[in-house]
């Protein structure tokens, strides 16, 4: 069974790269793998570190999900 916890637990590291428009979030897993995902933005004032690092990591961690999954078959 894949859980929340279980995906948590193999990520080693997650980086961000900020623009005023987009942000890129990495999750680096422990074996190295990479998952990257962006969020952009349609209008610089919109822009919120806080909430558009969150959508990225969400979308990121999401594809963990996918990943394990399949591997799991």
């Amino acid at each position: 069974m894949i859980t929340k916890e279980f995906l948590e637990s193999l990520i080693d590291n997650k980086k961000f790269i900020l623009d005023w428009t987009f942000t890129i979030c990495i999750v680096t897993l422990k074996n190295w793998f990479k998952v990257v995902w962006t969020s952009a933005l349609l209008r610089e004032e919109d822009f919120d570190k806080e909430i558009w690092e969150q959508i990225a990591y969400e979308e990121a961690f999401s594809k963990l999900w996918e990943l394990e999954g399949y591997k799991q078959k």
